[in-house]
């Protein structure tokens, strides 16, 4: 017969201190925006609607993600364009959009020559829904690219879908280039909204999104075609949960319209 094998304290004290710094590994790694299991996948960025999607690469580095909705038009966030260490914004031709990007190569490009921001946004203050729901802004690219990218349409959610998510069958798509994928296109097919802030001006959304995506669209649609719906702009809390937020497209579809 075997003895039975005696644990000592300090073996002990070791795999309790190993079980901390795992778990502490773990949460490090864990990025803001994934909400539980990570559901993000990639995507070859190379035909339609992902080649209408792109990186907004910026001269002073960093990056944000941007969609075509114009043939010189990009969505994207408004803190994208702010630099926070000079207190300034940045000059619109420090901003190169990269479409269909991946690993290095992509379908086309054009750098910006103005940018239209939201009248009510306040850079700084995204910390307040209010402050957040004016976070857009739109570039005008140098360039109109190649027709073969489709611009992609804008579009506001049934009214019904954003009171009573929980009866809603629409289903989301976010598409962007996050921090830790930062060289190919990703996205969650399947989220849900889950209600709304700001008097509607926010959709709150559980679509995996954390830095890098900030300026990627939500989208609904399918092989009839897709269209935006909202923008994603940051990361929130509503009790112990994270929740995404999102511009509802009818903040921006107004002004779009003013510009082409």
């Amino acid at each position: 017969m075997t003895a039975p094998r005696v644990v000592g304290w300090r073996s002990i004290l070791i795999m309790v201190v190993l079980a901390v710094v795992q778990e502490a590994s773990a949460e490090r790694l864990r990025l803001p925006g994934i909400k539980g299991a990570d559901d993000r996948k990639l995507v070859e960025p190379t035909a339609y609607p992902w080649s209408s999607i792109g990186r907004v690469n910026r001269e002073t580095g960093g990056f944000c993600t941007g969609t075509l909705v114009g043939p010189r038009h990009v969505l994207t966030a408004a803190h994208c364009l702010w630099n926070k260490r000079t207190r300034s914004w940045l000059r619109p031709s420090s901003h190169h959009f990269v479409a269909g990007y991946r690993r290095g190569r992509y379908i086309a490009h054009s750098r910006a020559t103005e940018y239209h921001v939201a009248e009510g946004y306040r850079p700084g203050k995204r910390a307040r829904d209010s402050g957040m729901a004016d976070d857009w802004a739109i570039l005008s690219l140098a360039e109109a690219l190649p027709g073969t990218i489709k611009a992609l349409a804008i579009a506001t959610l049934d009214r019904a879908s954003v009171v009573d998510p929980r009866r809603s069958r629409v289903r989301l798509i976010q598409a962007g280039y996050s921090q830790d994928k930062a060289h190919i296109l990703s996205l969650h097919e399947g989220c849900t909204v889950l209600g709304e802030r700001a008097r509607g001006k926010i959709l709150v959304h559980n679509c995996d999104a954390t830095k890098g995506d900030s300026g990627s669209p939500i989208l609904i649609g399918g092989d009839g075609g897709y269209r935006v719906v909202a923008m994603h702009v940051g990361t929130g809390t509503d009790g112990s949960r994270t929740i995404g937020l999102a511009i509802a497209a009818s903040a921006f579809r107004v002004r779009l319209k003013d510009l082409r």
